[in-house]
């Protein structure tokens, strides 16, 4: 990327800046009005000019967000004629004050203009060293309501508009609405380089968007075929996104391109296994512990392929074998544990499951409910151990 590119900034990290300004135009708005600390008043304007004020370069951060998610809250107007119901966008716009200048010209100012100028002016924002002529003589005025400088009034009034939308804004905001308008936002990304796709296809494919992870994956391959990255991250995501005959082919150019690829061996074998080709995906492991063959997960994925080929004894080897790599994975120790049973070896079947509950694994792995128990669970002894190991948590991870 060029020394000028510019880096786009997500939803997520946006939000949590504008909590951050919300916060801070709350606190700074309490000691400008509550306390009448005029110090501050600047500050106050100078937040209010980062969220509303669209004037120049001036990207509205609060505005642009409500926009992005269109979620845009109104604000319900009193007074002298019939009631308005306006957008915090209208309300920032609508006229403040007029003044005649010396000259005999009028100077109109909306709401939002005077917090602009007015944050420049007292160095919220930064320092001018001039000051536009309508303003000055604004400040000279001796025009005031309830007590306040017209200009602070307003300020204060926009400030606390702001504060009001603000938060109503992010009340309405939930997990989901947040990661569809992210997936919105970054699928409008504009992209020409097969790098910028594929990363664009990762942050898609993180969110849950794998149908445009895959779009993308895909135009980053036409762009650059001989990439090993781009090509097994769309054989990765066709294969989490079910489409696993579509995924086994990539897998398979992959390894047959390069021979000592693991990742795209372990990667291929998965696929054959889930679409039940078990003889196809036991020679992927093998393969892959030709070349790592101490490697305990991939022992174990081999075991289960011999389980479902019918080898209960080989698989019960091969799980054994992992555990003497890896004895601290409870997955290794439920896989023998479900051997065990299909082969009525009920007590062992227990032993192996109770040392699944001493490593932790209870919480996603339990034989209630799963098929491959059903000797164990069904006998009166041994069920009843089973079910006291799974109804509970260890004793030790009891909070007190």
């Amino acid at each position: 990327m060029g020394e000028n590119a510019v880096a786009s900034r997500e939803l997520p990290e946006l939000l949590e800046l504008l909590k951050t300004h919300l916060r801070l135009l709350a606190d700074y708005a309490k000691k400008a009005f509550d306390d009448r600390n005029s110090d501050y008043i600047g500050e106050v304007a100078a937040k209010l000019r980062l969220l509303v004020s669209d004037e120049g370069s001036n990207t509205p951060l609060l505005l642009k967000l409500m926009d992005a998610f269109g979620i845009h809250e109104t604000l319900t107007l009193a007074g002298p004629g019939p009631t308005r119901i306006v957008t915090l966008r209208e309300f920032v716009k609508m006229h403040a004050v007029a003044n005649r200048l010396p000259d005999g010209q009028m100077a109109e100012f909306t709401k939002v203009e005077i917090a602009k100028t007015f944050s420049e002016k007292n160095g919220g924002a930064h320092v001018d060293w001039t000051v536009p002529e309508k303003f000055g003589h604004l400040l000279q005025m001796g025009a005031s309501l309830g007590g306040a400088h017209i200009i602070v009034w307003e300020v204060r009034t926009v400030a606390y508009a702001v504060l009001d939308v603000g938060n109503r804004f992010l009340a309405k905001l939930t997990p989901e609405k947040v990661r569809q308008a992210t997936i919105k936002r970054i699928r409008k990304r504009s992209c020409q380089e097969p790098a910028q796709f594929n990363e664009k296809g990762v942050l898609l494919c993180n969110l849950g968007d794998l149908t445009g992870g895959i779009t993308c994956f895909r135009e980053a391959v036409k762009r650059d075929a001989a990439s090993m990255i781009y090509r097994a991250n769309l054989g990765l995501t066709l294969r989490r996104a079910g489409r696993l005959p579509e995924s086994a082919d990539i897998y398979c150019r992959l390894v047959e391109e390069n021979p000592g690829n693991v990742s795209g061996r372990l990667q291929y074998a998965v696929a054959l296994g889930e679409l039940k080709d078990f003889v196809g995906a036991k020679e992927q492991f093998d393969r892959v512990l030709e070349i790592t063959p101490d490697d305990a997960d991939t022992i174990r994925d081999r075991g289960v392929c011999l389980v479902q080929l019918g080898d209960l004894s080989g698989g019960a080897e091969a799980f054994d074998a992992s555990i003497a790599i890896k004895p601290d994975n409870p997955a290794a120790y439920y896989s023998l544990a479900a051997v065990r049973s299909l082969q009525g070896m009920l007590p062992e079947c227990v032993a192996a499951l109770e040392r699944v509950k001493a490593l932790g694994g209870w919480k996603q792995l339990t034989p209630i409910g799963d098929p491959d128990f059903a000797n164990v669970c069904s006998h009166p002894e041994f069920g009843k151990r089973v079910e006291e190991l799974f109804a509970s948590p260890p004793r030790d991870n009891l909070s007190s």
